[in-house]
């Protein structure tokens, strides 16, 4: 079969523009039985996501897509869940061999788990600094741009840009950041979301739901997340308080013809079936949960494309968390928050408000802009002294800041 690998490689060369130049190789080094180990069955995956974006229909490459996916290693606690160590903290980086493991871990099952990201001492004022801002979004309840009641009782609140918020303990965590920026493949991630999502007492599950789906619905080419979510919990969450359960593996897109039904049944505290059961179509590789419990402090992160909901909690305390996306830098997220828009966008037609959407809410900034001159007010203080390009912007630091 080796011979056949030799042949294939070449065809390969000869033929890159053919989707089964890619699919034949793959099949060979499945068929080879993965003498290279982890980076062979890699290298089979690649090889057959590439022929499946040349060509969609190419059977033969689906099918064995299909099996080696769904051979990989089981997306349990065991495999997802890792600790930062004493000297890690120090070198204020992971170890390298864990790092991978990581990254492999989260490109196969779509989530992990950091245990102890945050620091006590930093954990403490982030908790405080959160608690204070949902006292004062509790005061109304109200829906803003700011504030969504993602389901009965669960509540995401964005929070204020200062400090422990906006701040390098958090926003550059040696650990969460340099994961998204692996996970994302790129060094210039942006932040799309900075908020904090509070479960009230005696809340019920939340429904299943992607934070955001597929670029490309159907497609079968996987492609890297174009975006990583980080939920850090400011109090220890275990069954009782909804921990935030993931369909493993659903990150993975397949086309809708191969989709089939799954029953998952909402858990009881011991984390064993009870009550109802929500049916879901996802691909065939889908059919593993992930219970995200832990500490005050852990960082659970996931792609944005996975199926999760957070869980019901049964307690009579509020459970808080802290949530961050870290983006590429050309995704905006058009789904989880309205933008503000002026009081004309209202008036256009409907089937134009969402093709000037981004535009009217430049206008509503600059509306705003030109009323507080008009009143005396410098609008040029207040905004940076733009000593950048866009292009180039976190790449220069033309002065620190203790934040």
């Amino acid at each position: 079969m080796k011979g056949a690998v030799s042949s294939f490689r070449a065809a390969l060369r000869f033929s890159p523009q053919f989707s089964e130049s890619y699919s034949n190789l793959a099949i060979a080094l499945v068929d080879e039985g993965y003498d290279g180990g982890d980076e062979a069955k890699e290298q089979a995956v690649g090889l057959l996501r590439k022929a499946l974006g040349i060509d969609s229909d190419n059977e033969a490459a689906r099918e064995t897509l299909g099996e080696l996916q769904g051979s990989s290693s089981a997306c349990t606690s065991e495999e997802l869940v890792f600790t930062i160590t004493g000297a890690e903290r120090g070198d204020q980086q992971l170890e390298s061999s864990k790092r991978r493991q990581i990254a492999k871990k989260f490109k196969e099952c779509g989530v992990i788990s950091v245990r102890g990201a945050l620091k006590s001492a930093f954990l403490k004022d982030l908790k405080d600094a959160q608690e204070k801002s949902f006292r004062d979004f509790k005061k109304t309840l109200a829906r803003t741009t700011d504030a969504e009641e993602r389901s009965k009782g669960r509540y995401e609140v964005k929070t204020p840009l200062a400090p422990p918020f906006v701040s390098r303990d958090l926003l550059e965590n040696f650990a969460i950041k340099g994961l998204a920026d692996e996970f994302l493949q790129t060094p210039r991630a942006e932040i799309d979301t900075l908020s904090s999502v509070t479960s009230l007492p005696r809340t019920p599950a939340q429904h299943w739901h992607r934070d955001a789906g597929f670029l490309f619905p159907g497609n079968e080419a996987e492609l890297p997340p174009h975006g990583v979510v980080i939920f850090m919990p400011l109090i220890d969450v275990g069954m009782k308080n909804g921990p935030t359960e993931f369909l493993t593996k659903s990150h993975i897109p397949c086309r809708k013809s191969r989709e089939q039904e799954l029953k998952l049944p909402d858990l009881d505290v011991h984390g064993n079936p009870s009550g109802g059961v929500w049916t879901v179509d996802e691909c065939p590789w889908a059919t593993e949960r992930f219970v995200a419990t832990g500490k005050a402090g852990d960082a659970i992160m996931f792609d944005l494309r996975i199926l999760h909901r957070g869980g019901k909690n049964v307690m009579d305390q509020e459970r808080p968390m802290m949530y961050i996306t870290y983006v590429n830098e050309w995704w905006v997220d058009a789904v989880n928050f309205n933008t503000k828009q002026t009081a004309g966008f209202d008036k256009y037609h409907t089937s134009l408000r969402k093709a000037v959407a981004r535009l009217d809410s430049l206008e509503y900034t600059a509306t705003l802009e030109r009323l507080l001159e008009e009143k005396g007010v410098n609008t040029k203080a207040l905004q940076s002294g733009y000593d950048f390009n866009k292009h180039d912007i976190g790449t220069k630091a033309t002065a620190e800041k203790k934040w």
